[in-house]
């Protein structure tokens, strides 16, 4: 199999701290990519729109990481909800290549904040802080967990995409996201839901690979259901 060349979208340095607060959590998504055969490419922030679809053209898959809040008026909300680490360019750089990956069918994986900018990029809506919108909801985000340390169960459907990869129907997830799903976007399904039924992963039928989910597998130390995510990515991205 030759290696396929994987973009990762990147954090800006003003993302939570400095550029070296977030080495760690890219290098996590590296380290992912890597281990399951594919070549991990960091996709900087700036980039013109032609360059942009230069490196974009020469990719075949694109991982779309955690990290900060989209802002609001991309999927037209206002809100009072206190939003963390919004970053437009970072938003316009991802909401760009996820729609002309979910366009051209180039395979395509989400994980936190890539969900709900995959939900967003199909014409979905988001929940602008869980807290405030469903104050019955369980803590999400996390803050006193370590990053591989789970934090609640998902139920993921039998006959979901997301199962036929091997991930077990219930399982426990170090979800660390404030933002959620709200309106799904048509012609996506939901592929696993938490116990308060926040949206935790999502699919799109029809297309090679469009997935995404709410928690971290990149941390979980290669955990069999995680690995194997990473691994049928790199697969189905791979040119041979």
């Amino acid at each position: 199999m030759t290696p396929p060349l994987i973009g990762l979208t990147s954090h800006p340095s003003s993302a939570g701290g400095s550029a070296a607060d977030q080495a760690p959590a890219q290098a996590a998504y590296v380290r992912a990519v890597a281990d399951a055969g594919g070549l991990p490419l960091i996709l900087p922030l700036g980039l013109p729109s032609t360059a942009l679809r230069g490196i974009y053209d020469r990719l075949d898959g694109i991982l779309l990481s955690g990290g900060g809040d989209l802002q609001p008026s991309t999927y037209g909300v206002t809100t009072s909800a206190a939003l963390v680490d919004v970053d437009p360019q970072r938003d316009a750089l991802e909401l760009t290549l996820a729609r002309w990956a979910l366009e051209d069918g180039k395979p395509v994986l989400g994980i936190c904040r890539g969900q709900q900018v995959l939900n967003v990029a199909a014409g979905g809506t988001l929940l602008p802080d869980i807290a405030s919108a469903r104050p019955e909801a369980l803590d999400h985000r996390g803050a006193a967990r370590a990053p591989h340390a789970p934090g609640h169960d998902v139920q993921v459907e039998a006959d979901s995409y997301l199962a036929k990869l091997g991930t077990p129907t219930s399982l426990e997830v170090n979800s660390s996201h404030h933002q959620a799903v709200d309106r799904l976007a048509r012609g996506w399904r939901v592929s696993a839901v938490a116990p308060d039924g926040i949206v935790e992963a999502i699919e799109a039928p029809g297309h090679p690979f469009a997935l995404a989910v709410q928690w971290h597998p990149e941390r979980l130390g290669g955990r069999a259901d995680a690995a194997a995510l990473f691994a049928t990515f790199v697969q189905i991205t791979s040119p041979d």
